[in-house]
Order: structure tokens, then C-alpha cells, then sequence
């Protein structure tokens, strides 16, 4: 049986209820000691003579702003590299990782003066005033968490598998490591530190569906002093305010010390608020947030939102006014895919999505944030729900300035933007942090790497240094370069082909599709581009006249999503084309499919057009070409996301979830394998795979806006 202990506990919690209790008066702001400066305005280079979104570039520091031993843009690759094959490949590795990656967390300082970013690759460090970058510092593992010292001493950074980096809070130099305790972890888990009051411990929570791990390393030594669990709820949540962790479970909130681990109380939960409720929470993955004095929850179970006095145990308002759910991708699905009875023509579940995404309560507690999926942000009074004002955007991450003044929103898109509470204006913005990636292309000549991201731009990479040369306007969702590397061609995330005149500096827009565009391939001549997209179908276009030459609906009665194009190595006028449920080769007339029923994730044809590969729950080889098509495939033992192949057809690579395989096509033997660098972040995921002209690079690019480098150095 749980205890109901309330000696030092209650006292504390009593003392904090007292000074931290949701006033009626705002807070004061904070007043910042930890220096800033002014800065100045940077324009970003472009290739194009296409203006910039909006919003406009992030303002950058002065050179005297900027603190030492600040990471370089981009990790310069070794002056001679091998021309890769199978007779080398086992000397193959990582030489670089190029891009920022997608913010995993942001988390403001207490004094709201630094601003963190975590992503996959390390800890960016941002003026909250300027919004420069302070500082980055690598790290081993995904960033997941971080913590500042309240006497500007320490900033520590938790990262995937529980290790934690201590740096010093003024130059963010690294002062220890600690590891976590806790041998082995799931794959989804929450991970949170904290600092205690008086700074003297820091406190790591980690909280996975079953048990919640609290330990604590002690300030002076960094030396383990504490560790305990409890057992998880339906649904918990964290009071760093009051020290409390709270958890959910059946007809009861049970309220644990995050500093003593015999400190627990017990309170009933009303009778109005039942099992059912907590399964709808868990399942529209809402959340609970606590205002500072630990006596009212503000609870979010996706489509309403109430607040709950847990010492009057009564609920005090309930907004209810929000749709159940939105609808889900497969009800917003193109024309062109339906089939003649207006459905999909594959297994589409009705999938909804919850109305409200996340809810953010000020520090003084006063007024709370609701994002809804619906992209609408509203900002109402947290004693009674009146709404204040509300803007047109998303946010899925939220922290406000100690004195409740502004806050930083973390879009969808990874840019992160700093709003004013007072009415929603928009202050600044940082957009180094793409969410996602979607493809990457090297150019023919081997010297850039472009890749698309979903904040508007085609960031373009030289393959020397990794560092910025251009950006290009466009969502991209699929990129490819032309034959003779002048054109550009850019499938946007709308449907429109847009193709970027790299020589004068221009584009021009093709209409496309009605939905994403998802691959594209040059005729070899350059002067047809072959697209597929989600809206099912394919298309040709004279790239010269700018005009369509053809579409076809692969599937005539049940068309399919498109997933990969080729332009077929036998005859003209026939087309590879990749779904999610096979390899067809396709014309006007004709529809013949190439492998059994799998699902398919990319394709790719090399060179020489004598060699095809097709990946996904199953990877096949195809190598023998008749007069209609390949007549002989090879089953590979591997699940793949992406692959690539080098220029003659020999070698084959795949990106799978955790690894970088190499195969001999001749053989169909696995030659090498290289572990990536986690297998269990989800914005891991491998997107695209691409080799370089020469074969002397690869280029692995990820859904968290990273691109990692391969190569073998000559000495």
C-alpha cells in the first residue's frame, strides 16, 4: 500500500502554494544579467532572383558579438578521396554531417535571456534578445532536454539513452558527462532535468509508459546521490515549480517529490472525469499542465480543455466549444486517386487528427496558450477561459519569458518564432532549424549538394566544406539536377514543377500536379522531365516550349500514389514507375508489373541503364534487359528506406532504419556495413540516398534535415 507521507513534503508544498500561487497581477519581467548584445541584419545568399518568404531572414550577430570556439557552418571533407567500388568499400566511413537538423526542444534559460536548441547532432545556443547563435556543442546523441542552473553556473543537456553533458552556463565549455543509471530504455520515452532550488543537485526524470526514474547527481562532484522509481499512471506529468510529479491512475492523482522519494500524497479524482476520459487523453496524446501553485491542473485530452482544483477537488470551467477531431490524409486525398466509386483504390484508414495540439501556461499562471491543429492559436485567461486574442499559425513546442512578456512558438516547419503576448505580433524569427527534408541531389559535376526542406528553401551545400552557397525559393519535395547540371528542378510540396535557371539566376513554374510531387528524371538529352506525385498520376514536359507533353494515370481503375520514376532503359515512350505496392512499368497503352506485390520505398537505375534496384519491406535487384523489359530480378535479404546505385551497376547501397548497407550487384552479397548513428529517434528516418557522378562521395540525407557524408580518404 502507497503511504501518505506530508512531513517535509507538506511543508514545502504549503511555503511554495504561498509565494507561488496564481495571482491576479502579472509578474514582473526578469531582469537579465547574462549579457547581450546588438545585432545587425544579414542577407541571405540566393541563386535566384526570387524575394524571400516571409518570414525574412534571422538577424545574425557582429563579429564582436560571437563567442569563441563556435562550430564551423560546415565539416570540411579530406582533399583526395578514393573512387569507391567493391574492392574498397570495407574502408568506406563517416567523413561529415552537414546542416543544423530539426529542433528536438527548445527551452529557455530562467533569466529568458538563452535560448536552447536540441536537435540530432548537438546544442545550439541562441540570444534570446538578437536572436544570434551564441554556440553550438556536439553531442553524441539526439539532444533531448535541457536545464540552467539558477545560479548561472551550469547548463546541462540530456540526451537519448539517458547521458547527460554539463557544460559552464558563460562559455559553454564542457565540464563533466554523466550516464544514466538505467541499463535499458524503450524506444519512446520522455527525458527531463531540473535543477533544485538551491542548485545543489541536478534531478533527472525519465518517464516511460510503465515506471518513472528519478535520480539525482550532486552539483559539488557530480557524484550520484539519489535514485528511485514509481510506477506510471494512464498519464503523468512534472511541477518544477512546487517539485512534484504527478500521476494519473485509476480514481486517484498521486503526487511524488521529485527531491524525496518517501514524500507522496494521495487525492481522489472526480467522479466526471473517468477511466474514459484519461484512455481519450492518452490516445490523442493530450497533456496536463500545472499552474505554479500546484492546486489547479489545466488538462488537454485533445478536443476540450477544463481546470481542475485538486484541493477542492471541483473543475472550475470546461471549453468544450472545439471540434472532436480534423480530418486525416486520406480525406484530403486528390480527385485523381479516387477510383469510380470515389474512394481510394488501397487500405486507407479514416484516420482524425485531435483538434487542440498542445496547451502552454504563462509562468505567472494567468493566461494560457492553446495551439490547435487546425492552425489557429488562441491565448485566453486561465481562471475562466476568455480568450484574449488568438493568430493564424501552429505551434508544437511553447516557452515563455519569465515574466510572461513574449514567448518562442517552435512551428512545424522548425522555425522558431518569437511572439509577444500582449497581442500576438510577431517579434523575430530563427530559422536555422528545418523540421524536415524531403530530398537531396547532388549536382553532375560533383561540387554541391542540394537539399529540400519544408521552410521554404533549397538549401544548397558545397561538397568541399559543407558550408551554405545559395538557397533557392521552394518547398521542395523532390529534386533533381539536369544532365549538363544548368537546370534545376524542384517538385514543390503543391504539386508545381519549378525549374531553377542556375546560370542567370531565375526560375520559371510548371502547374503540375494537384498534390506533392514526389521524384522526377531527366531525359538524357535534358530536355524532358519525367514527375510523379501523390495525386497518382505521372507526367512529361518539354522543358524548352515549357509545356506538358503528356499525363498518364497509372492503374486506369485503381490508380496508386506515385513513389519513384524512371524513364525506361528499353524503349521510349515507357516509364519506371514505383508505389506503394510494386514496380510497373507503364505507357499511354500498357501496364506490366515488374515484381510481386511489396511495398516500395525508392527505386533507382544506374548509369549505364543496366542495373535497377527497388527497395522497401523487400530490396530486389533487376539486371537482365530484354526487348521489353528486365526479364530476371534477385531477391536481397534486407528491408530498405532508400538506395542508390554507383555508376557502372556493381555496387549497391541501402539506407535501412539503423545502418548503410553495401551489396555487390554480380553477387547479391552484402560486402560492408556502416551502423548509423542512432536507430531508435524517429527523425532518423533516412529520405534519400545519392551518390556522386565521379563515386567518389555519398550523400545520405534524413527526415531531420541532416546530411551525412561518406567517402574513403586517400591517406
Amino acid at each position: 500500500m502507497i503511504q501518505k507521507k506530508l512531513s517535509i513534503f507538506s511543508l514545502f508544498f504549503t511555503f511554495v502554494i504561498l509565494l507561488s500561487a496564481c495571482q491576479s497581477a502579472q509578474t514582473p519581467a526578469a531582469t537579465l544579467t547574462e549579457g547581450s548584445s546588438s545585432s545587425t541584419a544579414t542577407i541571405r545568399p540566393t541563386e535566384t532572383s526570387t524575394p524571400s518568404p516571409e518570414p525574412t531572414s534571422t538577424p545574425t550577430a557582429s563579429p564582436e558579438a560571437v563567442k569563441e570556439d563556435i562550430r564551423a557552418v560546415g565539416t570540411p571533407l579530406p582533399s583526395d578521396l578514393a573512387m569507391i567500388n567493391t574492392e574498397n568499400i570495407k574502408q568506406i566511413r563517416h567523413l561529415a554531417s552537414w546542416g543544423t537538423g530539426s529542433p528536438n526542444i527548445i527551452h529557455l534559460s530562467g533569466s529568458g535571456q538563452i535560448l536552447a536548441v536540441g536537435t540530432r547532432n548537438g546544442a545550439h545556443f541562441y540570444d534570446s534578445l538578437g536572436l544570434y547563435e551564441l554556440a553550438f556543442r556536439e553531442t553524441p546523441y539526439s539532444v533531448m532536454s535541457f536545464a540552467f542552473s539558477t545560479d548561472f553556473k551550469y547548463v546541462a543537456v540530456g540526451q537519448l539513452g539517458g547521458a547527460i553533458n554539463i557544460y559552464d552556463r558563460f562559455g559553454f565549455t564542457p565540464i563533466f558527462q554523466l550516464n544514466s543509471p538505467i541499463q535499458s530504455l524503450p524506444k519512446v520515452y520522455d527525458f527531463d532535468l531540473f535543477f533544485s532550488p538551491e542548485n545543489e543537485k541536478l534531478i533527472s526524470i525519465i518517464r516511460t509508459d510503465e515506471k518513472i526514474f528519478i535520480n539525482h547527481w550532486r552539483t559539488s562532484d557530480w557524484q550520484p546521490v539519489d535514485a528511485y522509481n514509481i510506477d506510471n499512471g494512464y498519464v503523468s506529468y512534472i511541477n518544477p515549480d512546487v517539485g512534484i510529479i504527478g500521476v494519473v491512475k485509476q480514481g486517484e492523482l498521486l503526487l511524488q517529490s521529485m527531491l524525496f522519494s518517501e514524500d507522496i500524497k494521495i487525492i481522489s479524482i472526480p467522479e466526471s472525469l473517468p477511466k474514459e476520459y484519461w484512455l481519450e487523453l492518452v490516445a490523442n496524446n493530450g497533456e496536463i499542465s500545472a499552474c505554479g501553485n500546484g492546486e489547479d491542473l489545466l488538462i488537454n485530452n485533445g478536443s476540450s480543455i477544463l481546470r481542475w482544483n485538486i484541493r477542492s477537488e471541483k473543475i472550475s470551467y470546461k471549453l468544450d466549444e472545439y471540434p472532436e477531431a480534423l480530418p486525416g490524409p486520406c480525406q484530403k486525398l486528390a480527385e485523381t486517386c479516387l477510383n469510380q466509386n470515389g474512394k481510394p483504390s488501397w487500405i486507407c484508414g479514416e484516420e482524425t487528427i485531435p483538434t487542440i495540439e498542445i496547451t502552454a501556461l504563462t509562468p505567472d499562471g494567468l493566461m494560457v496558450l492553446i495551439s490547435r491543429n487546425d492552425n489557429i492559436v488562441e491565448f485566453r485567461r486561465s481562471y475562466d477561459g476568455l480568450i484574449s486574442w488568438e493568430i493564424e499559425t501552429k505551434y508544437t513546442q511553447v516557452q515563455f519569458s519569465p515574466g510572461s512578456e513574449f514567448f518562442f512558438g517552435l512551428r512545424e516547419d522548425g522555425l522558431i518564432e518569437k511572439v509577444s503576448t500582449e497581442n500576438g505580433s510577431l517579434l523575430g524569427v530563427i530559422d536555422q532549424h528545418p523540421s524536415r527534408m524531403y530530398d537531396i541531389a547532388f549536382s553532375p559535376n560533383g561540387n554541391d549538394v542540394a537539399g529540400g526542406i519544408n521552410t521554404g528553401w533549397v538549401q544548397i551545400y558545397d561538397t568541399v566544406d559543407g558550408q551554405t552557397v545559395g538557397v533557392l525559393a521552394g518547398s521542395a519535395s523532390s529534386l533533381e539536377y539536369s544532365p549538363d547540371g544548368t537546370l534545376l528542378a524542384a517538385g514543390l510540396l503543391d504539386g508545381r514543377l519549378r525549374i531553377f535557371e542556375l546560370a542567370i539566376g531565375q526560375f520559371f513554374d510548371l502547374p503540375g500536379h494537384q498534390d506533392a510531387i514526389t521524384d522526377m528524371a531527366f531525359s538524357p538529352d535534358g530536355e524532358v522531365l519525367l514527375a510523379g506525385s501523390d495525386d497518382c498520376t505521372i507526367s512529361l514536359w518539354d522543358i524548352k516550349d515549357r509545356s506538358l507533353i503528356k499525363s498518364i494515370l497509372p492503374g486506369k481503375g485503381s490508380p496508386f500514389m506515385i513513389k519513384g520514376v524512371e524513364f525506361s532503359p528499353v524503349k521510349d515512350n515507357q516509364y519506371l514507375v514505383g508505389n506503394y505496392e510494386s514496380l510497373n512499368l507503364v505507357s499511354q497503352e500498357v501496364e506490366l508489373s515488374l515484381l510481386p506485390a511489396i511495398l516500395t520505398s525508392d527505386i533507382a537505375l544506374s548509369e549505364n541503364k543496366q542495373t535497377l534496384g527497388v527497395t522497401g519491406e523487400s530490396t530486389y535487384l533487376l539486371r537482365e534487359i530484354d526487348e521489353n523489359a528486365f526479364s530476371s530480378s534477385l531477391r536481397l535479404s534486407t528491408q530498405g528506406n532508400v538506395l542508390a546505385l554507383n555508376k557502372d551497376g556493381s555496387l549497391l547501397i541501402i539506407g535501412t532504419s539503423d545502418a548503410l548497407e553495401f551489396w555487390s550487384v554480380e553477387s547479391g552479397t552484402k560486402l560492408h556495413e556502416i551502423p548509423l548513428k542512432e536507430d531508435t529517434y524517429p527523425a532518423n528516418t533516412p529520405i534519400s540516398l545519392e551518390m556522386s557522378s565521379d563515386n567518389t562521395l555519398v550523400a545520405l540525407g534524413f527526415q531531420n534535415g541532416l546530411i551525412d557524408i561518406f567517402g574513403i580518404p586517400m591517406n
